[in-house]
């Protein structure tokens, strides 16, 4: 025990030994906060401008105008017919609506159809703008609709809506999703991160083998396997310190509404740690030079991450992409937090956390292999 003890001392003094390397190891954190936010951080803060085009004149256009320009997040200003190609094109505006003649007498027989919407930025500017509007227009057309083209019947019931017991109540909800977005993004990124810092970790020992201290120690009472051991304590503890500092500064700092339990996100990092030093043992089982464990990263790291979802929603790739991503382990981590914020229970979710703990288990089995069926005379194991 005195050994173990010793020698996990030993690899943090390596560590500590340099102050860039400790500083790297826990502010890495930091970085993929930062990264989630400069990705997702803007998303849905920006205004859309918007120019209109008044052609009707009437009351129900000017109104409708009223209603586009009381949205929030809405820029607004009237332009002219000819101004449009240049407004649009110099980026000045996102899109351009226009209130056709005949829009307010289409609205009194319960059709709608003499509005223009114009972009050049397409259904990614347009869409959320005609979500208000269609729902708008939706409801003045009903009204015509039931006034069946009778004016004052259709004022009344108009009049009804704002003044009377028809008034329609509109309340406005936080959007969530992009809370969801950044907190998902950053732990995206930690899990890339702590792949990266468990393959530098593990590759201590290939660095203490290339100056020799490795076989120096094995001239002592101490012997091999307490040596990975050592070292594998030392990198799940780096893992752990790394995903605790992401929940502190996701929760307490930054005030991202993670919408799972602490205890709950903080179980399934912990499990992804044991992955991610599991897998970084594989790589360094099958290296024999720090080099090759260098190149293996390259290899390993960052197309799996990419095919898991780390970098982008793994919804968005091919369906033969997304079968593939199955059998990684960090598309099954994303997966469980994924659940996780949707209202599932841990209980509900014991299957996800099963196969995270198989992936764990699958590559140390590999690693313990490897190890053991080295021919070189000075093995790990």
């Amino acid at each position: 025990m005195k050994d173990f003890i010793w020698l996990t001392k030993h690899f943090f003094s390596l560590i500590l030994k340099k102050p860039k390397t400790l500083l790297l190891y826990l502010g890495t954190p930091l970085v993929s906060i930062g990264i989630a936010f400069l990705l997702f951080g803007s998303m849905g803060t920006e205004s859309v401008h918007v120019g209109i085009i008044n052609d009707d004149h009437q009351k129900l256009a000017t109104e409708t105008i009223q209603f586009i320009q009381g949205l929030k997040q809405m820029n607004v200003k009237q332009i002219q017919q000819k101004d449009v190609s240049n407004q649009l094109a110099s980026g000045n505006l996102d899109l351009v609506i226009r209130f056709q003649p005949g829009f307010t007498k289409g609205l009194y027989s319960g059709k709608p159809n003499q509005v223009e919407v114009i972009s050049i930025k397409g259904a990614a500017v347009t869409t959320q703008v005609e979500s208000y509007l269609n729902h708008h227009l939706d409801q003045l057309s009903k009204m015509g609709q039931a006034a069946n083209g009778d004016i004052k019947m259709f004022e009344q019931i108009y009049q009804g809506t704002k003044k009377g017991s028809l008034q329609v109540v509109t309340h406005s909800t936080q959007d969530e999703s992009i809370n969801d977005q950044i907190s998902t993004g950053s732990i995206g990124y930690l899990l890339v991160i702590m792949l990266i810092s468990a393959a530098n970790l593990s590759g201590t020992i290939l660095q203490e083998k290339e100056n020799r201290t490795y076989f120096r120690l094995l001239s002592t009472p101490i012997n091999a396997r307490k040596f990975v051991l050592a070292n594998v304590c030392v990198n799940m503890s780096i893992m752990i310190i790394q995903a605790i500092i992401t929940i502190l500064l996701m929760t307490k700092v930054f005030n991202i509404q993670t919408h799972i339990p602490v205890w709950g996100l903080a179980l399934v990092m912990i499990l992804y740690s044991f992955v991610a030093v599991a897998i970084s043992l594989v790589m360094i089982s099958f290296s024999n030079s720090s080099s090759t464990a260098s190149t293996l990263q390259n290899i390993i790291i960052t197309p799996t991450c990419m095919l898991a979802g780390c970098f982008w929603p793994v919804e968005i790739m091919p369906n033969f992409v997304q079968r593939i991503a199955d059998f990684l382990p960090q598309h099954w981590t994303l997966e469980t937090l994924k659940q996780l914020q949707l209202g599932e229970s841990i209980s509900q979710l014991s299957l996800h956390l099963a196969i995270i703990c198989a992936f764990a288990a699958a590559f140390f089995l590999i690693a313990i292999y490897k190890f053991s069926r080295n021919d070189d005379v000075r093995t790990f194991l």
